[in-house]
């Protein structure tokens, strides 16, 4: 779905955002009025708050109308008093003016989140009509854009560039390139072709002795976290540094925003400075400060936009020796010799020791509750505190994440473009102005929120190499490999808006000669709208950038990474891309890659024969970091209100059966009390939906308990879960049904489909059969995701694509459950159909969704007869929970991921060959 999300007169704020969703279809609704005027305001200043409001409200009413066909008719309806209305602002808009329109749009973002809510389902690439929208939408808001111009703004020189049909104004030089423009614009357009097949001769290249790894992220845990996004780069970080450790000397360093204000719902974060000078890195859902801060400089950064050129001031915080915990069982094999042999002859001692060589510590202390030695890795966090990252704005019903649009100063895109800008700059200057000398051997950048580094890296620099940048910082930045983590290929960051404003953010007074030449190899069979590296049709793509000019592209499962290769539908914007660098199809005939290189002026010698640039990696999960421990147990009784020291381990000779049963009860008791205070009207701190048809009266731990927790949206099909349940009971009509248990917040879309499910069964086999369908509105209290977890038997991910999966197996990790996933993406990567999880046959629904979900509706209700026939024979169902608990999915083991990621380093001359040598 395209929606309109923000409209925003702020400075250099967005002026409007894209959002895109494929939920189920509402009936159409009339469009909310635009919000009142306030009153005794001036008449020519209104003009401009109305004309405002008029265009804003021409992309609902337009968007709507392709929903009811009448799109044509309803455009020639408003063209003549929009025009008229844009005629206003062409004269100047007055300060006052401004500062109405401010005020006046977060009235206008919640009267456009009232009518998103009501053009659900138009699909985000139904790109005929609506792209029509679109650019008459973008051409309008662009004027707008112009007429308010912000304070403090150089004039700048721009230059018209012509892109898949669209023509932008954008920054340029004032004298030219002069004897360069020729080799600038050539090396440009074949940049692309070289990064997608590797086209580069690194043979020259030696790994330095001593290495900086840089990894720039949107969210990296214990900062803030939306799942998967900021689990993956922490793990690969502490591993990385695990392996590395003594053989070569490296520092890892974090890059990511410091956000600041309402960050999650409710949540708020702060900086507050200390006596001592240092600075204290705040959340309210933390008792503890999220990390001590040393600030090291601030970067004085000139930034263009559509509007002018202006000195931007950023200020840049260090969090020191962050760590995080390891498997050092797994771990041993790669430590050096003489190290190895020191921890085991400290640990043979039993007695309290701690160990400490470069990044690594290795640590026993049974005063603190270790009942065996820990191993961490230490890395550094370097935060970039700018007004972009700034969180505040209005309340929203779901889950507020850093990815929302409803902010003061910024969309998700805009604040991930000056990010971006910020990293590459602060490469750049840090090194003439920081206390710190931070350089980048190695960048991994997490998603396509770190796509404008790629870009920056390998355009901007090859500009101004030839623009007076020293000849040896060009080069180094030039060669720096740069790999990108891909975890969603549906979610691209793209935005039909702004373009103008967002290029010149990234490339400066070269936004113009970039963007014109930042061409797609000649000679493949990329259709029209893909024949730029910055674009997909008139969609500015920081994916695309990341897909275009990462050295390496790092899909997060090999299973998911085949798939965004070999269908459009996984791949989305950037297919042709992946299958490029896959080597699919035709690409994988190395004589046609060598007449690619030709087309594009490089050397056909330099391809290389085997695929070098795209690299499907499956994520680890560290059981060391998801297992429960002496001191979360205490943590999640105190958060729950449970009996201290209620919950416990696993003890020598006890059955995982056993264990896992009893900490079942210990949360199912609470449940099942909390469920009966909703049905009864006494409370409802789960906020159960229709408690009046929710009763686990009878429910004990031998009763199955199948879950599912976390984000409700599309992609996680609770459509396909919710179907299923229907047909399972159908199945088992008359027999006693297990808990279906579902936990989150999202799409109401499809909670309202899973309430609507249990009323079915509730008429069509009585209440006692939906008594057990389940939904808690539960998403970041404390503790209960944890309590979901405990009390899973089985673990439902029954996805429509899910690019990994991390959720079941740390469940896995942590109680035993039993994963039931769908056969798509990397939910069966490390897993045994019918040894440590369930499989359930798959279809996707690119042909037909209504087909698509009828088979899947009876391929997992399979499933969930194979897991009620698998509870019940309670010898084989714990082996399963065993396997399940015990499974082996560590970054570390042998030939894991980290060993993958590794050769891949060695590879690309960052890391040396001794790295990856282990026992």
């Amino acid at each position: 779905m395209v929606s309109v999300k923000q409209v925003s007169f702020k400075g250099e704020s967005n002026l409007l955002k894209q959002a895109t969703s494929t939920t189920v279809a509402k009936p159409y609704q009339t469009p909310p009025t635009p919000p009142s005027l306030p009153p005794k305001r001036d008449g020519k200043k209104l003009a401009y708050v109305s004309s405002a409001i008029a265009i804003a409200s021409l992309g609902v009413t337009s968007f709507l109308a392709v929903r009811q066909g009448k799109l044509s008719k309803q455009m020639n309806k408003v063209s003549g008093d929009a025009q008229e209305l844009m005629s206003t602002l062409s004269t100047k808009v007055t300060t006052e003016a401004k500062q109405i329109i401010t005020e006046l749009s977060e009235k206008l973002t919640k009267g456009l989140q009232d009518a998103d809510d009501k053009i659900k389902g138009l699909g985000k690439w139904q790109d005929g009509q609506i792209q029509g929208v679109r650019d008459d939408l973008s051409a309008r808001i662009s004027e707008v854009a112009h007429s308010v111009k912000a304070p403090n703004m150089e004039e700048i020189l721009v230059s018209p560039v012509h892109v898949n049909g669209m023509t932008m104004d954008l920054a340029t030089v004032a004298n030219g390139y002069g004897k360069h423009t020729g080799a600038i614009e050539k090396e440009l357009r074949s940049e692309a072709t070289k990064r997608i097949f590797g086209i580069v001769d690194r043979t020259k290249m030696t790994p330095s002795d001593d290495i900086v790894v840089r990894v720039p992220t949107s969210e990296f845990k214990g900062f803030s976290s939306t799942g998967g996004m900021s689990v993956v780069p922490k793990e690969v970080v502490a591993n990385l540094g695990a392996i590395v450790n003594g053989k070569q000397n490296a520092r890892l360093v974090v890059d990511t925003p410091m956000y600041l204000g309402q960050v999650e719902d409710s949540v708020y974060y702060s900086i507050q400075k200390r006596a001592d000078g240092l600075y204290d890195y705040i959340s309210t859902k933390s008792e503890k400060p999220l990390a001590e801060l040393e600030k090291i400089d601030t970067m004085k950064l000139p930034i263009y936009t559509d509007k002018g050129r202006s000195d931007q001031f950023v200020e840049l915080y260090m969090a020191r020796n962050q760590e995080q915990v390891v498997d050092l069982d797994l771990l041993v094999p790669w430590l050096e010799k003489d190290l190895a042999q020191e921890v085991a002859e400290a640990v043979k001692t039993g007695e309290k020791f701690d160990i400490e060589k470069n990044m690594l510590r290795i640590k026993y202390d049974p005063d603190a509750g270790h009942v065996k030695p820990v191993a961490t890795v230490k890395y550094d966090a370097l935060l970039y505190k700018h007004d972009k990252f700034r969180m505040d704005g209005p309340v929203v019903e779901d889950a507020k994440t850093i990815y929302n649009n409803l902010t003061h100063e910024s969309g998700e895109t805009e604040r991930f473009t000056y990010f971006s800008k910020f990293f590459y700059e602060y490469l750049i200057k840090g090194a003439e102005t920081s206390s710190e000398s931070l350089k980048a051997d190695l960048i991994l950048g997490n998603d396509w929120q770190t796509g404008g580094i790629s870009a920056m890296m390998k355009l901007l620099t090859t500009v101004r190499k030839h623009f007076g940048m020293d000849p040896k910082v060009a080069e180094k930045l030039y060669n720096t490999p740069v790999m990108t983590l891909m975890h969603n290929a549906g979610l691209a960051g793209d935005v039909w808006h702004s373009q103008p404003k967002l290029l010149n953010v990234l490339f400066g007074e070269h936004s113009a000669m970039i963007t014109k030449n930042a061409w797609m190899p000649k000679g493949s069979s990329l259709a029209d709208e893909a024949r730029n590296g910055l674009f997909h049709g008139t969609n500015l793509n920081p994916q695309t950038m990341a897909a275009a000019y990462s050295d390496i592209l790092t899909p997060v499962s090999k299973g998911y990474g085949n798939e965004m290769a070999s269908h459009s539908g996984f791949g989305g914007a950037n297919h042709d891309i992946f299958r490029m660098r896959a080597r699919y199809h035709e690409y994988g005939d190395i004589e046609h890659l060598k007449y690619i290189a030709r087309q594009n002026d490089l050397d056909p010698n330099l391809v290389p024969k085997t695929n070098t640039t795209y690299k499907p990696i499956t994520n680890g999960c560290d059981k060391v970091n998801n297992m429960l421990t002496t001191a979360n147990a205490r943590k999640i009784e105190k958060a729950l209100g449970l009996e201290k020291g209620s919950l416990r381990l696993p003890r020598t000779g006890e059955s995982i059966l056993t264990w896992h049963k009893h900490n079942k009860s210990v949360y199912l008791n609470k449940v099942i009390h909390e469920v009966e205070m909703a049905r009864t009207g006494k409370g409802n701190p789960m906020k159960i939906g229709l408690p009046e048809m929710t009763d686990l009266t009878g429910v004990t731990a031998d009763t199955m308990v199948v879950s599912t927790a976390g984000r409700i949206a599309d992609q996680k099909g609770l459509d396909i879960f919710a179907e299923a349940i229907e047909e399972f009971l159908t199945r088992h009509k008359g027999e006693e049904p297990p808990v279906f248990y579902v936990q989150g917040v999202g799409g109401q879309v499809y909670v309202d489909a899973l309430m609507d499910i249990k009323r079915n069964i509730a008429n069509k086999f009585g209440k006692e059969a939906a008594n057990r369908i389940v939904y808690a509105k539960l998403f970041n209290e404390a503790g209960r995701y944890d309590g979901c977890k405990l009390m899973s038997d089985f673990t439902v991910m029954s996805s429509w694509f899910e690019p990994c999966g991390l959720v079941h197996k740390e469940i896995a990790a942590f109680s035993g459950s039993i994963p039931i996933v769908n056969k798509v993406g990397g939910l069966t990567d490390g897993l045994e159909d019918g040894v440590n999880a369930i499989f359930s046959e798959f279809k996707p629904k690119f042909g037909n969704k209504d087909e698509a979900l009828q088979f899947n509706k009876k391929a997992f209700a399979d499933a969930l007869d194979k897991a009620f026939d698998l509870f019940k024979d309670k010898a084989k169902y714990a082996d399963a929970l065993k396997n399940s608990f015990e499974a082996n999915h560590s970054w570390l083991k042998n030939d894991g991921p980290m060993e993958e990621y590794a050769k891949v380093f060695v590879d690309y001359k960052v890391l040396k060959p001794e790295v990856i040598q282990h026992s």
